[in-house]
């Protein structure tokens, strides 16, 4: 950046920047940009990142990036008018090759919309090359097509005293129950899209890292990890951050320990631990998205429903 330009602070995006990013692309990139489809497909990946520049709380330039495993790509790089020419976009272009870098992608590709002698000079004077290539491109979805929408029955759950079910017989195999004090983000990410991925846990993979790590670094939130001759199967997340109750704010088996009689014992044993807290109420909920037998599950150990809510999700899987 220029030393006469104001200082300019990078971060990765974040749902509250919404506005301000569509403010700017508004202005800079006219050409059927599709904001929320591209916020919600960066949010909802790990193989992409927006880089947002801010002076002060104004977003006044972003580049984001992403990857296919071979190759890295840059896009929707955008500096507002008045702050153009001060080194914004370079620092922002950096950022995001940094981090395809860290990640061993052996390179970065981006595509110039139309003839703009200008841009493609800019683009040369910070190393990129003009390749022998033909571009070629195919619209799977018209533009402006809306992302698809699931409709979803949340069912939530709660006891009110501690169970008087007997505990389920554990399965013969080796078992361990560690509590992951601290659990880093990536791991609890591992154990979060692992266990999630089948039955569309989205929540928190649109998280930031601070965000999540904010919650699960709580000392009232604790992670317990089942492992199975020595490797993770699940986990179960207790969370006491709600004076006088306690919620299972996540519970699940890896996709190849289901069926196996795990969940019953895994979940009973869990149950236990959160009423050795002597809490008013012990909660849980349960969606249509989740295993079929869940919901019983939860009933068969002591769960009562207590009433239904209704929400839609953009389905996760579905790319713009």
């Amino acid at each position: 950046m220029n030393a006469d330009s104001p200082p300019l602070a990078i971060r990765t995006f974040r749902e509250s920047d919404r506005p301000g990013v569509i403010a700017l692309w508004a202005q800079t990139l006219g050409h059927a940009v599709e904001v929320d489809r591209d916020l919600d497909f960066i949010q909802r990946w790990s193989n992409a990142r927006l880089y947002v520049g801010l002076i002060g709380d104004t977003i006044v330039a972003t580049a984001a990036v992403g990857h296919e495993g071979n190759r890295g790509w840059l896009h929707r790089v955008a500096t507002h008018p008045d702050h153009r020419r001060k080194g914004y976009a370079r620092a922002l272009i950096a950022q995001g090759e940094a981090w395809l870098a860290r990640l061993d992608l052996p390179k970065v590709n981006l595509q110039i919309r139309g003839h703009q002698p200008g841009v493609q000079a800019f683009y040369e004077s910070i190393g990129y090359v003009v390749e022998d290539r033909t571009s070629m491109g195919k619209r799977l979805v018209p533009v402006g097509t809306g992302l698809p929408v699931i409709d979803i029955t949340v069912t939530h759950l709660e006891m009110t005293a501690a169970p008087r079910v007997p505990a389920p017989p554990p399965p013969a195999l080796k078992l361990a129950v560690l509590r992951a004090e601290p659990i880093s983000v990536p791991f609890y990410r591992y154990l979060y899209n692992t266990v999630g991925e089948t039955w569309l846990w989205w929540d928190r993979r649109r998280m930031s890292d601070a965000t999540l790590a904010a919650i699960i670094g709580d000392k009232a939130v604790e992670v317990y990890v089942l492992y199975v001759n020595g490797e993770p199967a699940g986990f179960i997340e207790l969370d006491r951050r709600d004076e006088g109750a306690i919620a299972i704010a996540y519970f699940g088996l890896m996709p190849h320990f289901i069926g196996r009689g795990l969940g019953p014992w895994f979940l009973h044993w869990g149950i236990d631990v959160a009423w050795r807290y002597k809490p008013a109420r012990l909660t849980v909920s349960t969606c249509t998205l989740d295993h079929p037998k869940a919901l019983a599950l939860y009933q068969r150990m002591g769960f009562e429903p207590v009433r239904q809510s209704k929400r839609q999700m953009v389905h996760p899987g579905h790319a713009p």
